[in-house]
């Protein structure tokens, strides 16, 4: 609710989105947890690219959280390693990235999610961050809302009711999608998450 509304509005981007969403993914396969450490010295070469923080800055010993905390490129860039490039794509796919919506509107894009095999170690990388994924404002804002809805994944909708000729109407249920993490996990991403909101940028 509020909640939701103040992170996008307040603090996230589309980039820092995906942030928290590789986070969830990671942490509901098992791959890290909220308190794990990673050491940033500010910057990190991968293939003939160096990527760096925003604004130049080194965290040095941090934790998952604080990675979402202070948004730090080089951390993400370890946790989508962690993935790997074939789970990485199947879980961003399941997040709705690369496809539409099914929302009732005509010509909704899919954005562009390249296909794993294409993707080089600098683009694992950067997508663990939210570079060189091609995305709508509704992709971004319905996979971030699975993050604090017990990992469900709605079809997002913008028809009500639709009354029918004999005065009857038929009204629009909620769907889900699919569930893309578990319920425990959107519990810790979502606590992590507040924590951001508090002590972040």
């Amino acid at each position: 609710g509020a909640y939701l509304n103040r992170t996008i509005q307040e603090i996230y981007e589309p980039g820092s989105v995906l942030k928290a969403v590789t986070m969830a993914i990671a942490i509901d396969q098992g791959e890290i947890s909220p308190l794990d450490t990673y050491f940033d010295k500010g910057f990190i070469e991968v293939d003939e690219f160096t990527i760096k923080n925003s604004l130049n800055a080194e965290y040095g010993e941090i934790t998952m959280t604080n990675c979402l905390e202070y948004c730090v490129n080089t951390c993400m860039t370890m946790v989508s390693g962690k993935l790997g490039r074939k789970l990485f794509h199947r879980m961003l796919e399941r997040f709705g990235f690369g496809r539409i919506t099914g929302i009732e509107l005509e010509d909704e894009l899919a954005g562009e999610l390249i296909p794993w095999k294409k993707w080089s170690r600098s683009e694992l990388a950067t997508y663990g961050f939210g570079q060189g994924i091609s995305a709508t404002p509704l992709q971004v804002v319905t996979s971030f809302a699975a993050l604090a809805n017990g990992g469900k994944l709605m079809r997002p909708t913008i028809v009500d009711s639709v009354k029918h000729a004999d005065g009857t109407y038929t009204y629009t249920e909620p769907r889900v999608v699919d569930q893309v993490i578990t319920k425990e996990t959107s519990e810790t991403i979502t606590a992590m998450l507040v924590s951001t909101v508090s002590r972040g940028f």
